[in-house]
């Protein structure tokens, strides 16, 4: 019965790429491609355990919010999947991929209609095609949201509609607290740095001399801090899930393995951001899934150093994306304590990388063309 209920959904969803066809905000090769990767939403529950645990624990939350169950250990994505609700009620977890691949399909089809991804170039595949965009667009979950949002806070920012981008940092900031804190720098950079333009040094030496004001003497042991802090917790986490699930947090058993900030160290941080990237490594691969991915990651590495150099040799403000790139990276890397975390983490800062180069390229269009 559920198989069928979702084969519905899928003409549901079918049908809202026609409508937007029809209405010619897309071609019928992009509705066609949109239409064929939308497919995925329907077996990957079934067929796959991609869907067990945190997809789940969404799905749950949604209908015990529904039901006016107890409200304790409900994620927040939980109350954004709830204003789907009948949805939710007409399906199982697999009804989570069907929100959110509408969503995506929307955010897609109108940048396509304002002309940001031009048809047939390497950037309109990356968004139709890209392997792990096609996962994590069915799956139920917070990784396509967070990717979208961080992609829309910074279009919105440099077209100057600041209103819906302070809404979108409110969204992240209720999704995934931390990536916002770790994302507020960086887009006080892209402010000063395009959109007032502020490309003077002593602008930036300002900025750092008032973070040391607020962390006085220090600073790098507070960032240290909270770096290992984090990494511990989430290493906890991924050790004693079972233990979590039962309601006893303790991390006894857990040993610290924390990193110290300084220049003897950059080789280890360095490598560790590299394995990030590339994770799951060989030697953390346990199943095909992991194989695959791992595949992926050289043929994405390989992509990303492409993209990197060409965009920069055509327009030399694209260094900006690589530079919070490799910062985003970098923080990330030195977090991460498993390759499924790895793989969600790195997907929306690739999806937000991509989107910002051309996005630098959509402005610098149109700016020469008025």
């Amino acid at each position: 019965m559920i198989i069928l209920n979702n084969i519905i959904l899928l003409i549901v969803l079918n049908l809202i790429l026609f409508f937007f066809y029809k209405k010619k905000y897309l071609d019928l090769q992009t509705a066609f491609l949109l239409s064929l990767t939308s497919f995925p939403f329907l077996f990957i529950c079934k067929l796959t355990n991609l869907c067990m645990y945190d997809y789940n624990a969404y799905y749950l939350g949604a209908r015990e919010i529904k039901n006016f169950d107890s409200f304790e250990n409900i994620h927040l994505i939980s109350y954004f999947y709830y204003l789907f609700l009948p949805f939710i009620n007409f399906s199982d977890v697999s009804s989570l991929g069907f929100i959110n691949r509408i969503f995506y399909i929307i955010f897609f089809t109108y940048f396509y209609r304002i002309g940001f991804f031009k048809k047939n170039n390497i950037f309109y595949f990356f968004f139709l095609l890209y392997p792990s965009l096609v996962l994590y667009t069915n799956l139920g979950g917070e990784e396509n949201i967070v990717a979208i949002l961080l992609s829309l806070i910074i279009y919105f920012l440099l077209i100057q509609k600041n209103f819906y981008m302070i809404l979108c940092m409110i969204l992240l900031y209720f999704i995934k607290i931390n990536l916002f804190y770790l994302f507020f720098p960086v887009i006080i950079f892209i402010y000063l740095d395009q959109v007032k333009k502020y490309n003077d040094i002593k602008y930036y030496l300002l900025i750092s001399f008032v973070i040391i004001l607020i962390f006085p003497s220090k600073i790098n042991n507070k960032i240290e801090y909270e770096i290992n802090w984090r990494k511990f917790n989430l290493y906890c986490e991924d050790i004693n899930y079972k233990r979590q699930r039962l309601g006893d947090y303790s991390c006894d058993n857990v040993d610290r393995k924390d990193i110290k900030i300084d220049f003897k160290n950059l080789p280890i941080l360095s490598l560790n951001t590299i394995k990030f990237l590339l994770s799951p490594m060989p030697d953390r691969i346990t199943k095909k899934t992991h194989l695959i991915q791992f595949s992926e990651n050289i043929l994405l590495l390989i992509f990303l150093i492409l993209i990197s150099f060409i965009s920069i040799k055509k327009y030399k403000n694209n260094v900006v994306p690589l530079v919070i790139l490799i910062f985003m990276l970098s923080i990330y890397g030195n977090l991460y304590s498993n390759p499924g975390s790895a793989v969600r983490w790195k997907y929306g800062l690739i999806f937000m990388y991509i989107f910002y180069i051309q996005l630098n390229y959509f402005l610098n269009e149109k700016k020469k063309a008025k």
